[in-house]
């Protein structure tokens, strides 16, 4: 039986980076020199690629302000013998009452679980993820976690950490590599017995980037399947992966996938009407090489899951597909595969409304290049017992020891340039702080440097604008020195800046940020036409909205007046114009 525990949600690999926590922090010490207390907002970020902390549990350093950790550990007895697989994407199913949600009585804070978070076994680095399916209730979790390594050889072991009411979704597509051309969780919505209804998966949504890596498997031009409007988006030339979750309940022929148009190019995964695994390419002459008949191979039983696959090398010249992790059939072909301008097709024919599938397809993926037989002999392994290829430890809970030197750090991106802002409190002997950058968040050179306080009680902030940072993704950190020597780093915290151009949208400064009552924007798009500008709340509720006209390139100001007396917290001002869009983050003081 497929995935014994759990059925997979339909639902589309959408882009969304790694981002930070938006916290509100209330901190309360007694020192020697009287009581304080005071509130203060900590900033968030974006697009944050790396979050770590000076918390220590059992001497290993651990996330920040994270309360709970689980240890999965992969039963390595269930990977083949002499394989090493990389960017393997791992399917996590569990259901623990720990994982949900705190109104549920579980350690959950969030929801929709954007507080779960995956790191390697250093318990900080984090891995990407895609959360495919969470119940509050139930504490039942379906996720796909990137291995960069997958070996029998090697014991590992990664963290999943939770309960952090700061949390943002930060669930990723970057969970599957660039080889991943589709992948669709459909959770049997494909029924024979409902062939001409419109129960399709979700509706379409425009991904939030133009990578076009993955896509939503939607309805578009037919009532009855899923089939996708972009056919260029799964054109596939060359080497070429496919691999599906079947449950048929017919005895006839059917297609489980295909973007062939009947006269020239494309690929087509199917079973015949003895129910046997069948793979066809073509190329541009409609010349075709095909697995099928019925001759040898597996026979697929009514009523039973089964993991089927397919690849084609054209550098092999060769073809084989797979049923349940197993070699089914083979076959020697000189035929090129060439590339088909039909949509790629779920549960039937594109060009002719035939073969329907009878029965239910799960987990479609298709590729562009050759899996080997050990990834998809573990594919199938992994995803067919998800709950005995990795298992949990206990719950960790653990102690946090933040450090009350320096208490955050925030990296803002505005325009060309990123400013830095960082808190401390209770400064001791505090003589410098030294800002470094990173590129690739591993190797750091000294960018700047500024005076400590000495000694000091109070909540103190400090700011420092980095005027030349690379395009692309930047990293930082503060070394703050005292005056024996002693040194104490702040967090890792990115911001990214992007190259300048006109077709982009560029905001160029936000002032005052954090602001009492006004602020004012100023702003460029990169074509003469309206544009629009929103402010809306953390919880996504609209403050303002209006329509401006715009001149290509000119700068615009945006200014808004607080008449209404907003709350203290953070905002998010956005510019948006036709499908392009940019995103600031201001914050209202207290």
């Amino acid at each position: 039986m497929k995935k014994n525990s759990t059925r997979l949600a339909p639902k589309t690999k959408v882009k969304v980076s790694l981002r930070n926590r938006l916290r509100y922090v209330t901190i309360a010490g007694a020192f020697a020199f009287g009581i304080f207390s005071v509130t203060m907002v900590y900033n968030s970020l974006i697009n944050t690629e790396e979050s770590r902390a000076n918390n220590r549990f059992n001497g290993m350093e651990t996330l920040a302000e994270f309360k709970f950790r689980k240890q999965l550990v992969l039963n390595q007895e269930l990977i083949p013998e002499n394989t090493l697989l990389q960017d393997f994407p791992v399917m996590v199913a569990l259901a623990d009452p720990d994982l949900k949600s705190a109104s549920n009585g579980g350690k959950v804070l969030s929801e929709k679980g954007f507080d779960i978070r995956f790191t390697k076994a250093d318990g900080v680095s984090l891995l990407e993820y895609e959360i495919e399916k969470y119940n509050p209730a139930t504490g039942e979790l379906v996720a796909w976690v990137n291995m960069d390594t997958l070996s029998r050889g090697i014991s590992r072991h990664v963290y999943m950490y939770f309960s952090n009411k700061f949390s943002a979704d930060e669930s990723s597509q970057n969970t599957w590599n660039k080889t991943y051309k589709g992948v669709w969780h459909l959770r049997g919505i494909l029924s024979s017995k409902t062939p001409f209804s419109t129960q399709v998966a979700q509706k379409a949504v425009t991904p939030v980037t133009q990578d076009k890596d993955v896509y939503v498997a939607a309805e578009k031009n037919s009532s009855r399947y899923p089939c996708l409007n972009t056919p260029e988006d799964v054109d596939i030339t060359g080497d070429l992966s496919v691999s599906a979750w079947v449950y048929i309940t017919g005895s006839k022929e059917m297609t489980i996938l295909s973007n062939q148009n009947g006269f020239n190019g494309g690929y087509r995964l199917s079973l015949n009407k003895n129910q046997k695994l069948e793979l066809s390419v073509s190329n541009e002459n409609a010349e075709s090489a095909a697995i099928k008949g019925s001759s040898d191979g597996t026979t697929l039983e009514k009523n039973k899951w089964y993991h089927v696959a397919a690849v084609y090398s054209d550098r092999g010249d060769s073809m084989c597909t797979y049923v349940n992790g197993k070699r089914d059939r083979f076959l020697t072909t000189y035929v090129s595969m060439a590339g088909s301008s039909s949509p790629l097709q779920i549960g039937r024919e594109p060009s002719k409304k035939i073969f329907y599938f009878g029965g239910q397809i799960e987990e479609v993926h298709v590729r562009n290049v050759v899996m080997n037989n050990h990834w998809i002999q573990t594919e199938y392994v992994n995803q067919n017992n998800p709950m005995e290829f990795i298992k949990p430890g206990m719950t960790e809970n653990i102690t946090q020891q933040i450090s009350m030197s320096l208490l955050t750090l925030d990296a803002e991106t505005q325009g060309q340039t990123v400013e830095l802002k960082w808190l401390t409190v209770n400064e001791n002997n505090n003589e410098l702080f030294t800002i470094e950058r990173s590129t690739d968040g591993l190797t750091y050179e000294v960018i700047g440097t500024k005076p400590g306080a000495g000694n000091s009680i109070e909540v103190l902030s400090y700011r420092f604008r980095d005027e030349k940072p690379v395009v692309g993704k930047n990293f930082y950190r503060v070394k703050l020195t005292d005056t024996q020597g002693n040194n104490e780093f702040s967090m890792i915290t990115p911001a990214s800046v992007e190259a300048m151009g006109e077709d982009k949208i560029q905001i160029a400064s936000a002032q005052p940020n954090p602001f009492n009552k006004d602020f004012m924007v100023e702003y460029r798009v990169p074509k003469t036409g309206m544009a629009k500008v929103k402010l809306t709340s953390v919880k996504g509720d609209v403050l303002h909205e209006q329509e401006v006209a715009c001149e290509k390139s000119k700068a615009q100001h945006f200014q808004y007046k607080d008449d209404a007396g907003i709350r203290a917290g953070v905002y998010f001002l956005t510019i948006a114009q036709e499908t392009e869009s940019k995103t600031i983050k201001l914050i209202k003081k207290l």
